[in-house]
């Protein structure tokens, strides 16, 4: 439905109305506030027609949660709530800063690099290197996509232990090797 169709121009509405040709200033005053109602009502109602609006109620504590996360995200509140629900609901996560992801990227390159300068040093690693770079690139790679797109947690190991069997035993030298770390703490 176009506005255009439904309403006519302000000078067509001032024409129609006869207030032109009486030149009273007032009147065209008057006569345009009430162009200017009804215009916005039939507005109104055709994106009534087009579009649903919910009313939510929050307390001060949701509201000023809200006000905090849309802020971070680079939204209005309205705009916020409306992502992250329709974010929920298809399972996306809603990313608030572009630049801390590409930022969390970048880690994970650093800690390729790193991984690589070990295998290099440490004499066992360089017969197994070419199979680390591979797994460590898959999960760079899956990591990167479950930032942006997040499946569960045990959806990815799934998927992951699925698409490179060997990532099973670095799964397990990895709990094996937080034992330590557990009786530290």
């Amino acid at each position: 439905m176009n506005q255009h169709q439904t309403m006519p121009s302000l000078i067509e509405y001032l024409d129609q109305s006869g207030v032109l040709e009486i030149g009273d200033e007032l009147a065209i005053k008057a006569a345009k506030k009430a162009y200017r109602k009804s215009y916005q009502r039939a507005y109104k109602r055709h994106q009534r027609s087009q579009r649903k609006e919910y009313q939510i109620q929050l307390s001060k504590e949701e509201n000023k949660l809200i006000r905090e996360q849309a802020q971070k995200h680079h939204s209005s509140p309205s705009a916020f709530i409306k992502k992250a629900a329709l974010g929920y609901l298809q399972n996306e996560y809603l990313v608030p800063d572009n630049e801390r992801i590409a930022q969390l990227e970048y880690l994970l390159s650093i800690a390729y690099s790193s991984i690589n300068q070990i295998a290099e040093k440490t004499p066992q690693l360089p017969n197994d290197y070419e199979r680390l770079s591979k797994i460590i690139e898959q999960l760079e790679r899956e990591v990167t996509q479950a930032l942006r797109y997040p499946p569960n947690l045990e959806m990815l190991i799934v998927k992951t232990v699925k698409n490179n069997p060997d990532f099973r035993k670095v799964l397990t030298h990895i709990l094996n090797s937080t034992t330590s770390y557990d009786n530290q703490n």
